[in-house]
């Protein structure tokens, strides 16, 4: 078994491009392989690359769809539990800090639970494309399916009047990168 092949499983090389990956999974095999037969190993190694990355974005959809669920129950119980008792600015200053709360949460466990070992790329990657779906989310179905008005949509990020909702976004892009870090170091 190459060495390649057995630092792929791990994740170690997952953060190059795809080409790169490849071509190095072709040399270090042809190199350690004395048997000749390098190339079925060449083609696991790329199984297991490609298989690592398919497993990646498997978890990153999954994930952000956890987040949207959990986003409404956290509005609901903000708007049915406390809002009438706090008011609306307090009520959405706790509910970011619940949810902030449960994204870091639910990012280390699903990462401890798949062990995933990230590179920082892959792992600001994620976060990334967290943060676009979220802002998209936030925005479609905010306007269109809930009936917000697109000025009540923008007030959420106006921090000078008390709304912290940007928390939650910068929590979102650097969630699977804190919780890799704590998880791997």
């Amino acid at each position: 078994m190459s060495p390649y092949r057995k630092g792929a499983q791990r994740g170690y090389y997952s953060g190059s491009n795809p080409g790169t990956r490849i071509f190095l999974i072709f040399l270090s095999t042809y190199q350690n392989d004395s048997s000749g037969d390098y190339y079925k190993y060449c083609f696991m190694s790329v199984f297991h690359s490609f298989a690592y990355e398919f497993k990646i974005f498997i978890v990153t959809i999954g994930a952000w769809f956890i987040f949207m669920i959990l986003a409404i129950i956290n509005a609901g119980v903000r708007n049915n539990v406390y809002k009438p008792v706090v008011g609306d600015l307090a009520a959405h200053q706790i509910s970011t800090i619940i949810f902030v709360t449960l994204i870091l949460t639910v990012t280390y466990l699903l990462l401890r639970f798949t062990a995933l070992e990230l590179s920082d790329s892959e792992a600001l990657l994620m976060g990334a494309i967290w943060l676009v779906s979220t802002i998209a989310f936030e925005f479609i179905a905010g306007h269109y399916v809930f009936g917000n008005s697109w000025e009540k949509l923008i007030a959420d990020y106006n921090m000078l009047e008390g709304r912290i909702w940007c928390l939650v976004l910068i929590t979102t892009f650097f969630a699977p990168y804190l919780a890799n870090k704590l998880l791997w170091c």
